[in-house]
C-alpha cells in the first residue's frame, strides 16, 4: 500500500512510519512484518531484537517462512549470534523456493565467519550447483581466495566470467 509507494519514492522515514501503523492497526500482516523487520536490522541493538521478535512471531504461525528465517538469521549475526543464525539460515536455505539463492549464499557465508571451512566450502558448491550465476561463482572464488586456494580460486573467478551474459561481463572481469 502506502508503504510501498513511500519506498518507491525513495521516502525511508514515511515507509517506516506506515509500516509501523499498518502493524499497529494489524499485527498480523506478515508482509507488512518483514518489511519493517528489514528496517529494524538497520536500528539500534534493541531494534535487532525486535527484528527477531517480529521474525518469531511470523514462524510461530508459519514454521517455514523463508524470509522469517532469513531475516532472524541476519538479525542474529547482526548481534553476533553466529551459530543461531547460521540454524536460521540452514532452515531457510531448506524451504527458499528454488529461483531464491539469498539464503544458501548467507548460510556459505556464516558458516565461514563461524570457522567452519568444510560446512562453508560445501554451501558455496552448493551454491554454484544448484545457482549457476555470476555472483555465486564470485562468492565461490572469494572463499577459495580467503583460504589462499589461489588455481582454484581463479580457476572459479574465470568460471564466473565464462558464464556471464554480456552485460555482466564487466562485473565479472573486474572481480577477477
Amino acid at each position: 500500500g502506502l508503504a510501498q509507494a513511500q519506498l518507491g519514492a525513495k521516502d525511508l522515514r514515511g515507509a517506516y512510519w506506515e509500516l509501523e501503523e499498518t502493524l499497529r492497526l494489524d499485527p498480523d500482516n506478515v508482509d507488512a512484518r518483514l518489511r519493517h523487520g528489514e528496517f529494524l536490522l538497520f536500528g539500534k541493538k534493541e531494534d535487532l531484537a525486535r527484528a527477531i521478535e517480529s521474525a518469531d512471531a511470523i514462524l510461530a504461525r508459519e514454521p517455514q517462512r523463508w524470509e522469517a528465517l532469513l531475516l532472524k538469521g541476519r538479525a542474529l549475526q547482526a548481534t553476533s549470534r553466529i551459530e543461531e543464525a547460521c540454524t536460521a539460515f540452514e532452515a531457510a536455505a531448506q524451504s527458499a523456493p528454488a529461483d531464491q539463492p539469498a539464503a544458501l549464499l548467507l548460510l556459505a557465508n556464516c558458516l565461514r565467519v563461524n570457522g567452519k571451512a568444510v560446512e562453508a566450502e560445501a554451501a558455496f558448491t552448493k551454491l554454484t550447483e544448484v545457482y549457476p550465476s555470476v555472483g555465486s561463482w564470485t562468492a565461490r572464488a572469494a572463499f577459495l581466495a580467503g583460504a589462499s586456494r589461489d588455481a582454484e580460486a581463479e580457476a572459479a573467478f574465470r568460471k564466473s566470467i565464462e558464464i556471464a551474459k554480456p552485460e555482466e561481463r564487466t562485473a565479472a572481469w573486474s572481480a577477477l
